[in-house]
């Protein structure tokens, strides 16, 4: 009889070595008496086979890897073998399509009527052939970024004032006939407006603002953009309910210091919570939130264990 190795909690990862969120996350399952799981790329496919052969089982897992661009990547295998096991996989590989596509997001926003860029989206370029319509060129301005319209990983963007080519592209490492995305650059300049990263965690909202270095902190109580909280954590839990997603982050940007009215959506809801392919999340992600993200992740693991509402609620252990 095949004997099962059973896990509560499970999520992929870029690195071995150790980081302020996997260190919370053994704290934080150490205290719950949970039994987790690392999984890195060049284990996924051993993994994978154990969860189809019935010798392992994982009760919830969070996708932190597979960006949604191929359903056939090793991260997304897994994702998929987990879930055909009974695993709860954060967010749904199925529904990766819908969720990884930005343009999408973005109109599901701008109708539910949320603030967001002006844009359009190239469907397929070509070397050599003109991008950009002087009419397109001139709805977008001259600022403008550009990433891939379809997945969550963060390896592509590029930032310019001049006319878009597609030289430009080719040069940044987009592939012709891929999708691009490009946005108003909206992102504010020297101190005219501010920038801020929100994270959505199954109901918990975590806001963060950006810092001179590029890096974040932590909002605080009292600080001097803590007005902006409120707003932004309305704004998180209106992106939960039009995308369907438990676990994301955001960015948004102000081209004020003061009031919520000039808060505009620039990242859309990202299912990888920007800790997965191409981001620098261990020099981005603050320890303190590395720390909020790890406890809260553990916390709806165990409720979930227990059959408990993975939203309703903290649960403190004395």
């Amino acid at each position: 009889m095949t004997k099962t190795e059973r896990y509560h909690l499970g999520f992929n990862w870029s690195t071995s070595r150790e980081t302020a969120f996997t260190r919370a996350v053994a704290e934080a399952a150490k205290q719950r008496g949970l039994r987790w799981l690392c999984v890195l790329k060049s284990a996924a496919p051993e993994i994978r086979q154990r969860v189809s052969d019935g010798r392992l089982q994982v009760g919830l897992f969070l996708n932190t890897q597979a960006d949604g661009t191929s359903m056939e990547s090793s991260h997304m295998l897994l994702c998929r073998s987990l879930k055909a096991s009974g695993c709860m996989v954060v967010e749904d590989p199925d529904d990766a399509p819908v969720y990884a596509n930005r343009a999408l997001q973005l109109d599901y926003l701008e109708k539910a009527g949320l603030p967001v860029p002006r844009r359009l989206v190239i469907r397929q370029w070509k070397p050599g052939r003109p991008l950009l319509t002087a009419r397109e060129q001139a709805k977008i301005g001259g600022s403008w970024f550009a990433q891939p319209a379809m997945g969550l990983g963060r390896r592509i963007s590029l930032v310019g004032t001049s006319r878009l080519t597609s030289s430009m592209l080719s040069r940044s490492g987009f592939v012709p006939r891929q999708g691009v995305l490009i946005y108003s650059n909206h992102k504010p300049k020297d101190n005219k407006g501010m920038s801020f990263r929100i994270w959505y965690l199954f109901g918990h909202v975590v806001c963060c603002f950006a810092k001179n270095q590029g890096s974040f902190e932590l909002l605080r109580v009292g600080s001097t953009a803590s007005e902006f909280v409120p707003g932004l954590t309305a704004w998180a839990h209106r992106m939960a309910q039009i995308t369907g997603l438990d676990w994301f982050a955001s960015e948004v940007t102000s081209a004020r210091r003061t009031g919520c009215a000039g808060l505009t959506i620039w990242e859309p809801a990202n299912a990888l919570s920007l800790l997965g392919p191409g981001v620098m999340p261990l020099a981005e992600l603050p320890v303190e939130v590395a720390r909020i993200l790890a406890e809260r992740l553990v916390e709806v693991a165990w409720r979930h264990a227990r059959g408990l509402p993975l939203t309703d609620g903290v649960t403190v252990l004395v």
